[in-house]
């Protein structure tokens, strides 16, 4: 993706305070709107593990690991007064209320999946399908490759 629409972008893992501070302080600028993602370890929010928060925007994405940093990720959602995005914001959001018991503010989300699928009928709905027609072609080759990984080495 070195030549792509995305190659710019900054990608941060926050696994010590130093990034979580440098997360921080990224989260105070100012900025049009702000993605979220999670990854969890299962599609039930009361049964399976949150995994991983996702928290970026067109120029910086940051990784910040449930277990160990969650409490960051927590308060950079309640500190965060501008509008968030999410692909499927019920599946992120639930898996964020159960995990947190926070309340979340509906009236600053958007969604993309909805909105995709008002506006774009007959595209893919898939979040990185999406990303692929609409933002860069590249997109899709790291889960190809993940798939590919998987199936060569019968991981589950």
């Amino acid at each position: 993706m070195s030549d792509g629409v995305l190659s710019h972008v900054n990608l941060q893992l926050v696994d010590s305070v130093e990034k979580a501070s440098a997360f921080m302080s990224w989260l105070g600028q100012s900025r049009e709107i702000l993605g979220v993602d999670t990854e969890t370890a299962g599609l039930k929010c009361h049964r399976d593990r949150l995994r991983l928060v996702q928290i970026g925007d067109m120029n910086a994405g940051w990784a910040i690991p449930w277990d160990g940093w969650g409490g960051v990720a927590l308060e950079a959602l309640m500190k965060y007064d501008g509008e968030m995005v999410f692909h499927n914001s019920r599946f992120d959001i639930g898996f964020l209320r159960v995990n947190s018991g926070m309340q979340w503010p509906w009236h600053r989300t958007h969604d993309t999946l909805t909105m995709s699928h008002l506006t774009l009928p007959t595209l893919p709905h898939d979040l990185k399908g999406l990303g692929a027609i609409l933002v860069e072609p590249h997109a899709t080759a790291a889960q190809r490759l993940l798939h590919e990984g998987i199936a060569t080495n019968k991981w589950d």
